[in-house]
């Protein structure tokens, strides 16, 4: 193993080398004294030259060297300086904080927590550790544990910046927004200039919707580093949501145009330009969304037609721009754009639904049968794309394909009211009686004891000349105070047809 020149890697091989010192000086000596003051001699020597070594840096301990090795990039020779000085004596908190340190860097990370916890029970002042140790339970998602730290750090040494800047981060990945705020603004009132804190107490502030704050801070972050993309990119976010749509432009615009350019000055200009277009892109189609969702249509459209000019196979484009011709009932135009992105991914969304529902706009029932059927292959457990399908198959008098339908809707949402009406008036209308009257009774059982279920379920009875199941059904609803005085006068007719 390579050792520097100036090395001396045993206690061993330091006594031997003081005591040739020794003994040179000893054999130097002229014989005029006497043997007791040549012995006196002799033991001065040997205390000054150990001074001297240790003040030249001729004796070295194994954490110093083990420093040296760290320092030259030599991590493997450092970790075992490290453990030798720990066998030697187990309570060096040095060696074990600096032997953590290796380990977290090769990301042996239970390791590093383990050295650094040996060091803190050594000296529980020994502040780098805690912070060390909050910070790796930090980027383990331990945030709990890591505050937990980070708060120890700060008790014995106030003034450390990074424990608060990183407790602030744990903070918000709990959500405590308010917390990390105050830490945040701790670091500022000690270091004005710290370049990340003024990003993440924005962002903070923007969560909380103290937008003007959050604005400021983003500035500030943006003045220190004038390539803050995401500054940029969040201030346009807070703009478009104040409505003041011209700024959150300008700042997203500034936000593509940072990423360009980094790309481009690492020498990625094919990426460079596959990202530019790509956000610019987006930029289109956000400019886009911000129209249509104030329903500036035709705006919103000519914002569509650029993002597709820019890239023809845009799917959202495609998509948007037909919901705004759906939206100006311009259904021929919509599904033109429908179909131009399905054919680029016919699973997109809810394309099928939104096509389905202008081709039976149109009366073409088969086609929006096609539609809603494919759609429901894509999300089978959708109650509404059965109504949708169920309602076409109505009107082409498919009772069967209907009653399936609303059958499928009742087995994924049992307490929709609506459907068990709909199923037994079909059943009326195909005069299956008996069918009408158990699902009314699956609905009294299923939902609740609804009057119009409890009426419905009466009448039919009355129908089928079940004359004491029908006034059974009615005293309840009469019971309940439902219907007044008309059904008051139904149910005593009814009773009179008994005598």
């Amino acid at each position: 193993m390579e050792k520097p020149e100036e090395e001396i890697s045993s206690e061993q091989e330091i006594v031997t080398l003081l005591e040739k010192q020794a003994l040179l000086v000893k054999n130097q000596e002229v014989g005029k004294k006497s043997s007791k003051q040549k012995t006196a001699l002799f033991y001065f020597f040997i205390v000054v030259s150990v001074m001297l070594s240790v003040s030249f840096g001729i004796y070295k301990d194994d954490v110093q060297i083990g420093i040296k090795y760290e320092r030259q990039g030599k991590d493997e020779l450092a970790l075992k300086h490290y453990s030798r000085a720990i066998k030697k004596n187990n309570n060096n908190a040095v060696a074990y904080f600096k032997r953590g340190f290796i380990y977290e860097k090769q990301v042996k990370l239970d390791l590093a927590v383990a050295d650094y916890k040996k060091a803190l029970a050594i000296n529980p002042n020994y502040f780098y550790a805690h912070f060390s140790i909050g910070l790796i339970y930090y980027h383990q998602k331990k945030y709990s544990l890591a505050i937990q730290y980070f708060t120890n750090e700060i008790a014995i040494n106030f003034r450390y910046q990074n424990s608060y800047f990183h407790r602030g981060l744990a903070y918000v990945k709990l959500e405590k927004y308010h917390l990390a705020i105050q830490d945040y603004e701790n670091v500022v009132a000690n270091n004005p200039k710290h370049k990340r804190v003024y990003f993440c107490r924005g962002f903070a502030y923007q969560i909380l919707k103290k937008d003007h704050l959050a604005v400021e801070d983003y500035k500030k972050s943006i003045a220190m580093n004038p390539k803050d993309k995401y500054g940029y990119f969040n201030i346009g976010l807070i703009y478009n949501k104040l409505k003041k749509f011209d700024l959150a432009i300008y700042n997203w615009e500034k936000s593509i145009a940072l990423d360009y350019r980094k790309l481009a000055t690492q020498g990625l200009i094919k990426k460079a330009k596959e990202s530019y277009q790509k956000k610019h892109n987006n930029l289109y189609r956000l400019r886009a969304n911000i129209y249509r969702l104030h329903k500036k249509m035709s705006l919103a459209k000519q914002e569509y037609d650029k993002a597709i000019e820019f890239d023809p196979r845009d799917i959202e484009a495609y998509y948007y721009r037909g919901y705004v011709h759906q939206e100006k009932k311009e259904y021929g135009l919509a599904i033109q754009n429908y179909n131009k992105a399905i054919d680029i991914d016919s699973s997109y969304k809810d394309l099928r639904y939104l096509r389905g529902i202008l081709h039976q706009k149109q009366g073409e029932h088969y086609l929006a049968i096609k539609d809603y059927s494919k759609a429901i292959e894509l999300h089978p457990n959708n109650a509404e794309l059965y109504y949708k399908r169920a309602s076409m198959y109505h009107l082409q008098e498919e009772y069967d394909l209907t009653i399936k339908d609303y059958n499928k809707i009742i087995e994924i949402n049992p307490y929709d009211k609506k459907i068990y009406f709909l199923v037994s008036s079909l059943y009326c209308k195909q005069e299956k009686y008996e069918l009408a009257i158990k699902n009314y009774s699956v609905a009294i059982d299923t939902i609740s004891k609804n009057n119009l279920f409890y009426y419905r379920r009466g009448m039919l009875y009355y129908r089928q000349k079940k004359i004491d199941l029908a006034i059974k059904d009615l005293d309840k609803v009469l019971s309940s105070g439902y219907g007044g005085a008309p059904l008051e006068r139904q149910v005593k007719r009814i009773k009179e047809q008994i005598h």
